[in-house]
Formats: structure tokens, C-alpha cells, sequence
């Protein structure tokens, strides 16, 4: 219902979603040039970030989210900033690379994550989409270790 009505209120404005981001309960849309939409089930700490920013210019509004369970998630601007709430391994892998994440995905348990750093969005994307994971951890090690600066930490 709340995503139907999300997709409705996108569409009537004319604009595209370019990405989606989902926990099974939660759904952040992000459309247009800046534009981001979302259901209330989305962490609370990030749905006040997001609702403070409905009048904030492009570069302070969402370039890339993801969402897991038990309220985490990531969340980067398009001025460089980001906003989390996760393992304290992630943010001691974000600190220590100095760069951006392209992806960011959570895992069963709060601690388990993996991260996917790059130069760039596409590089990146890149070498994800020309590869099959097996979810077993030595097969993600192993894409991990062949992709350039990728981190895993409990799959």
C-alpha cells in the first residue's frame, strides 16, 4: 500500500525511479534529480534524516541508500557526507579507505556486512554484474579478492 502509493506519487510528478532500496519492510525510492521518496517502515533515525530534507538542494540529498534489518543502513550524499547506523566494522572500513562505498549490503547478523569501495559508481557495477556469487564465504573472498577494493566481514 505505502509503495503503491509512492510509485503513484513518483509517477504523477513525471519522474523516473533510478533506485530502490528495501529491508522487506521499509522502501526508499529515489527518483528524478534528487528527488527521494519512502515508506514509514524505514529505521527511524533515517526517515527523520530524510524528512528534514524536503527542501534541502540537490548536493544535500540522497545519492545511494541501502537498508537491512534491525534498523541499519546506509545512506550517501551527493555532496560526499554520509549517515549510518550498523556494525562498527563498517564504519572502521569507511574511515580507513576514505572512499565513498558503491554498495553496501547488510547480513544476518547485526555484525555481518560486506562493502564494496571504487573509483567509480560504473567500474564498479561493472565488475559486480559480470559475476555470479555463490553464498558460501570462501566464493565472496574469492570475487572479492578479483575485484579490486571490495570488503566482506561475517558472510
Amino acid at each position: 500500500k505505502d509503495v503503491d502509493r509512492c510509485l503513484t506519487d513518483i509517477h504523477s510528478m513525471g519522474k523516473l525511479v533510478r533506485k530502490v532500496a528495501t529491508n522487506g519492510r521499509g522502501t526508499v525510492f529515489l527518483y528524478g534529480n534528487g528527488g527521494v521518496a519512502y515508506t514509514p517502515q524505514i529505521p527511524k533515525a533515517l526517515y527523520h534524516r530524510l524528512s528534514q530534507l524536503r527542501h534541502s538542494s540537490y548536493e544535500h540529498r540522497p545519492a545511494y541508500v541501502s537498508l537491512g534489518s534491525r534498523d541499519r543502513y546506509y545512506c550517501s550524499f551527493h555532496d560526499g557526507s554520509y549517515a549510518f547506523k550498523g556494525p562498527k566494522g563498517l564504519y572502521r572500513e569507511i574511515k580507513k579507505t576514505k572512499k565513498q562505498p558503491v554498495s553496501v549490503a547488510f547480513g544476518a547478523t547485526y555484525d555481518s556486512f560486506a562493502v564494496v569501495f571504487g573509483t567509480d559508481r560504473g567500474s564498479a557495477e561493472e565488475g559486480l554484474s559480470q559475476r555470479t556469487l555463490n553464498p558460501s564465504l570462501e566464493n565472496v573472498e574469492t570475487f572479492i579478492q578479483q575485484t579490486s577494493d571490495r570488503k566482506v566481514n561475517g558472510f
